[in-house]
């Protein structure tokens, strides 16, 4: 679902547009999804100011997200030499972030000129987020766990 931006459909999925001064293209379901798996096939928006991003969100405002800064978080050199780009991934719990909620890591390669699939993958006992099926990072319900071990 859609409300108030144009969203286009082309050979390669979603198309979203930024035109004007605070537009915010965004897609969202209207039903609930319980745990499992998620996955999403994008490129990200390039630019200063511009965040790309998937979320997972809940009615009491917890959140399971990605995000994408179009300008690397405004970490420099811009764009890197290796062309690896920092993300942001973060868990909220009642619109509230706790310690090592947040992390931002150089997991992806060329994000605006590459499709890259993001996943999310819960449960009750833990958090998985995955670059092109390799988990990068996990959190379990008792301790915050750096991907690998």
């Amino acid at each position: 679902m859609a409300n108030y931006e144009v969203v286009n459909f082309g050979p390669k999925g979603a198309e979203f547009s930024f035109v004007h001064k605070g537009d915010a293209p965004n897609l969202w379901t209207d039903f609930f999804m319980l745990g499992g798996r998620y996955d999403v096939v994008m490129k990200i928006a390039p630019g200063v100011g511009v965040i790309s991003s998937a979320v997972l969100w809940g009615d009491t405002l917890d959140e399971i997200e990605w995000e994408f800064s179009g300008n690397q978080f405004g970490n420099v050199p811009f764009p890197s030499k290796d062309g690896m780009h920092v993300i942001q991934t973060n868990i909220f719990g009642q619109s509230k972030s706790w310690g090592g909620a947040a992390t931002f890591e150089p997991w992806v390669h060329k994000p605006y000129e590459e499709f890259h699939t993001y996943s999310v993958e819960w449960d009750f006992d833990f958090i998985k987020w995955y670059v092109d099926g390799k988990v990068m990072r996990e959190v379990r319900a008792d301790k915050n766990v750096p991907a690998g071990e």
